[in-house]
Formats: structure tokens, sequence, C-alpha cells
């Protein structure tokens, strides 16, 4: 007997022309979109969102680590 899940992410059972990372970026993707229920999105645009919450996640490193360099330098300087 196969239970499934009712917010399981569909097409990553078939073979991908690219593996792990862009994976991961679909997943992370199919997260968001469950999350707050948008509608489910064409495989094209499934893919520009991964991309897009990727930008969203190193941008949002790049002030973490900027910050955190400035706030080391002002108690060091």
């Amino acid at each position: 007997m196969r239970i499934g899940c009712a917010t399981s992410l569909r097409g990553f059972s078939t073979p991908k022309a690219y593996h792990g990372p862009m994976r991961l970026l679909e997943a992370l993707a199919s997260l968001f979109i469950n999350t707050f229920g948008i509608t489910q999105p064409t495989d094209a645009t499934r893919r520009r969102a991964a991309w897009f919450i990727l930008g969203l996640l190193i941008l949002m490193l790049a002030v973490v680590a900027t910050v955190g360099y400035v706030l080391y330098r002002s108690m060091h300087a």
C-alpha cells in the first residue's frame, strides 16, 4: 500500500537534465508555493521561482554578512 502526501512534489520522481542543486532549489520553491497556498505553476515558472528564491537567499546572506562585518569593525576599531 502506497501512502501519498497532499503536499508532495510533483515531477521529482522523473529524471531531469540537472541534479542535486536544482532539485534543492525546486524543492524550496515548492515548499514556498505550498506553504502560502499559491496556485501550482507550470514547470518553467517553477524553475523561475526557484532561481528567484536563490537570489533572495544570496541577497539575505550578503546583508547578514555585511551587517556582521560592520558590527565587528565597529567593536574592534
